[in-house]
């Protein structure tokens, strides 16, 4: 194989993950970011040692009718779709969804699929994960480049609220005015809330980190943490609670209901099509016996709260069950109660009369828990995704038994390439 690092290429379709797709001039398969089928481009590769090739298009030959001019000059990191104009990644984003189904469960879905989506397609996020770089001013706010293993500076980010993307400036130049080095940091994390109350956490790589760190809450940053996270663990798990100022945890009102969490809890990033997607599940629960895996903080299982029979929420984090416990007291829920566990060692909750509803990570279900379902047999399968591949493989194994009676997407992310998937299997 000719080692060369870039490549042309004809791109024809988009893949399952949002790359263009393409051929090479001379023949070889190809995946790029920022290349758009009807594209013919020059592309970077990230390796050329493996097939298909992977990269990013760097030179845009001949350019879709659907690309637009993107609003940052480091699109590629923060949203790779903020070229392609909003009315075309609605319908492609559908296509996509559609021969993934058909391709990986055998189900047509047909023209009839519907994709829920609204005008925002910026400052939606309610939360961004930053890594650290120094520079000669001091440490910046970075985030990986795609497709590299290194970073680059991102100060602020079009798809974040805006008081999320000032408080990561203020905390930086902070740590700057403490001499501290982006070695020291992990990670950032800033959340925040609809009305704009924002919460923030600093995971640092020295237990003994701090000492000449004294933060100040500014820009209406409600609480902020620092913890000590271990270093053989990649991501930004807390270890040790270092430092804490101000209140660590912020509420969402979802529906009726209020959710706290705090930084180190997943909540999910996008709330107005979040509580659409919710509403739509309100009828396949009603006056049902639901267990709720994958259940985090609470936030499917107590919106739903008053329109089921009963619900246990299962969930691995023992603190985002901790929250799901505050959550069903503050509220008043007296239908309900949650539970630390993982999904797989939870198994005997799935029975044939009860509602399962499911909101597993990207990589899907456990096999033993598709095997159980398929055992046991449910009356009613509740299915959110944010991997459309991984929610048709295992839907796959469940058709002998369920028919899909309904699904609808949710672009909960706008100008990237993912895309949420709720789905609703009957037993036949």
């Amino acid at each position: 194989m000719n080692k060369k690092k870039t490549v042309t290429a004809t791109f024809d379709s988009l893949s399952y993950s949002g790359y263009g797709s393409g051929v090479t001039s001379d023949g070889k398969k190809v995946y790029a970011w920022n290349a758009y089928p009807g594209e013919v481009a020059k592309v970077d590769l990230f390796g050329y040692k493996k097939e298909p090739l992977k990269g990013t298009a760097v030179e845009i030959i001949k350019p879709s009718k659907y690309r637009i001019p993107p609003r940052e000059k480091h699109f590629l990191i923060t949203s790779p779709w903020q070229t392609v104009s909003y009315e075309r990644e609605i319908i492609w984003k559908t296509i996509i969804v559609r021969r993934v189904w058909k391709e990986v469960s055998g189900i047509d879905l047909g023209d009839g699929l519907k994709c829920v989506y609204d005008n925002y397609q910026f400052n939606y996020r309610n939360s961004i994960e930053f890594n650290t770089i120094d520079t000669e001013e001091g440490i910046r706010t970075a985030l990986m480049k795609r497709g590299r293993k290194e970073v680059s500076i991102v100060e602020k980010s079009a798809l974040a609220y805006e008081c999320v993307n000032d408080t990561a400036e203020d905390i930086v130049n902070q740590l700057t005015s403490f001499n501290v080095e982006s070695s020291d940091i992990k990670r950032i994390i800033i959340r925040a809330n609809r009305t704009r109350e924002v919460i923030a956490g600093i995971y640092v790589t020295d237990p003994g980190f701090g000492s000449q760190c004294q933060f100040t809450l500014n820009k209406g940053l409600k609480g902020l943490q620092v913890y000590y996270s271990d270093s053989g663990v990649s991501q930004p798990v807390p270890t040790q609670l270092l430092q804490s100022y101000g209140d660590p945890k912020i509420g969402e009102l979802v529906g009726s209901k209020i959710l706290r969490y705090g930084v180190s809890d997943f909540f999910q990033p996008n709330i107005p099509l979040f509580e659409r997607a919710v509403s739509k599940m309100r009828p396949y629960v009603k006056g049902e016996d639901i267990v709720d895996f994958y259940s985090g903080v609470g936030s499917i299982g107590v919106s739903l709260s008053d329109y089921v029979k009963s619900g246990v929420l299962v969930e691995e984090s023992s603190k985002a069950t901790e929250w799901a416990k505050r959550n069903i007291k503050e509220n008043k829920i007296t239908n309900m109660e949650a539970i630390t566990s993982s999904t797989q060692d939870a198994l005997e909750h799935i029975t044939s009369e009860k509602v399962i509803v499911l909101d597993p990570p990207r990589e899907g279900l456990h096999e033993r828990v598709v095997r159980k379902l398929s055992d046991e047999k449910p009356k009613r399968i509740i299915y959110l995704s944010c991997k459309p591949y991984t929610q048709a493989r295992d839907i796959r194994y469940l058709l002998e038994f369920y028919s899909l009676i309904f699904i609808e997407l949710y672009n909960f992310f706008p100008r990237t390439p993912h895309i949420e998937s709720l789905c609703v299997l009957e037993r036949k």
